[in-house]
Order: C-alpha cells, then structure tokens, then sequence
C-alpha cells in the first residue's frame, strides 16, 4: 500500500483545496477501502493515483451532494415564504368571523354606494369606469366611496374593539 507521508499529503490537499475540509480523513478512508477492494484478476499499477484520483471524485461528489442539500433547504425556505403552513384552526375561525362581519358591513352600506364600493374595490373598475357605468360622475363616485370606507372602517374598528 501507500506509505504514511502520501496519506497526510492526500489529506492536506484535501483539507486546503476542496469542499471536503473536516471529511478529508473519511475521504481518504473510502478510497484506501475501494484499492483494497479492487479484484485480483484487475490489479492496479500506479496506487497512489488510483488513491488520488478516488479521493478527488469522493470530494468532488460530496460537494455536489452539500449543493444539493443546501440548494434544496434553501427552495424549502423560498416555498414556505411563498407558501406559508397553514395557519392555527383558531386564528382560521377568527378571521372567518372577522370575514362575514366586514361583509355583513358592507351589506349595511346604501345601495348605491355598496354597488360603487363592490365595482371599484372588488371588480377593480376605477373611478372614471365606474363614473360611466353608474352614469354618474367621477366626483360623486369618489363621494361614494369615501362614505364606503369611513362607515367600513368605523364598524371594523368597532369590530376589533369588541374581540
């Protein structure tokens, strides 16, 4: 087999030049245990770059191996950013609640400024569209909506009073 010195300078290299670092001593291990393994009838002619060239693919494959795995915790945090758990059933039943009291608010609002509020907010028309569809003008739609919102916000904030 290889001496002692050959070793240490298989490690060094290891330690210095690659990802390997702390797994350089396992590395090498690996290797010396695939040159003990190689058949008879396949003897190896040159062992300290069977060794060598062994080494550097075992290194070069647990790098790609800590890429994948750091790449992949890393999309893991991106989908939980984008796609958080769900949240506790408790807070899911309040903001329910929450839900059907801003739409019985909205219920409560005139007629026609809750059409206005719904074409505008909801079905994103904006003022001058809703102007034309309403027939009325864009001054008034902006009248509309500013009661909209003020009577929305006080019940909301009396809303959030109470709970």
């Amino acid at each position: 087999m290889a001496d002692h010195g050959f070793r240490a300078r298989l490690m060094q290299y290891l330690r210095a030049r690659t990802r390997a670092g702390d797994d350089a001593e396992d590395i090498v291990q690996e290797a010396y245990t695939r040159l003990s393994a190689q058949p008879p009838e396949r003897p190896i002619v040159d062992r300290e770059r069977f060794l060598w060239r062994t080494a550097l693919n075992l290194s070069a494959s647990l790098g790609r191996h800590q890429r994948v795995r750091t790449t992949a915790h890393a999309d893991r945090a991106v989908l939980d950013l984008l796609h958080p758990a769900a949240p506790p059933q408790d807070e899911v039943l309040a903001m329910r609640e929450r839900l059907r009291l801003v739409e019985a608010a909205i219920a409560d609002l005139p007629e026609r400024t809750r059409e206005i509020f719904i074409a505008v907010r909801v079905d994103g028309l904006t003022y001058s569209q809703a102007a034309a569809a309403f027939g009325i003008s864009s001054s008034a739609v902006e009248k509309a909506m500013a009661r909209a919102v003020a009577k929305l916000t006080m019940k909301v904030n009396r809303i959030d009073r109470e709970a």
